[in-house]
């Protein structure tokens, strides 16, 4: 009797193990709960990874890296939510419009991926695992000739990439 459930047992245990690498497969490497958590959050997949895309999104002031307190309470709970299904690493990419110098701009949007950054650690993610790059002014989503426009590019991404 042990001999002929050895081998369903082994058929069995290789389904399950099929099955786990088709899920892992269909979700580009990440689990359901990971896909799902990741799109709760306001996560879109994009061509780079997984893009933060807040309604109120992650919009600074003219010369300023200070994000606002009640976004700071909730970039630590996408955070724990995000650490809730072991995802553990994250970019975070700051950006200006094109007022003020190159240089200055550079600066300036390093600090506003910092200050993202160190509301993503508060909220469980190791900030060695967080990847800051400044972007300056290279990458207008909007024009910078409205103020309309140039309050778009103020702005902060975060970026989950394929684990």
């Amino acid at each position: 009797m042990m001999s002929r459930l050895f081998p369903k047992a082994i058929l069995g245990v290789g389904l399950f193990l099929l099955a786990a690498c088709q899920t892992m497969a269909d979700h580009g490497g990440w689990t359901r709960a990971q896909v799902a958590a990741l799109r709760a959050n306001g996560f879109a997949k994009t061509e780079r990874g997984w893009e933060f895309g807040m309604q109120d999104r992650l919009l600074f002031a003219t010369d300023e890296s200070e994000i606002r307190p009640r976004q700071v309470i909730v970039i630590r709970d996408i955070a724990s939510k995000l650490v809730a299904v072991d995802i553990r690493r994250a970019q975070v990419e700051g950006h200006t419009d094109r007022t003020g110098t190159a240089r200055h701009n550079d600066a300036l949007s390093v600090r506003r991926a910092a200050a993202v950054a160190d509301a993503l650690a508060g909220g469980g993610i190791p900030l060695a695992n967080i990847r800051v790059e400044g972007l300056g002014a290279r990458y207008p989503i909007d024009t910078n000739a409205t103020k309309a426009g140039r309050q778009e590019n103020r702005r902060v991404v975060i970026l989950i990439a394929a684990p």
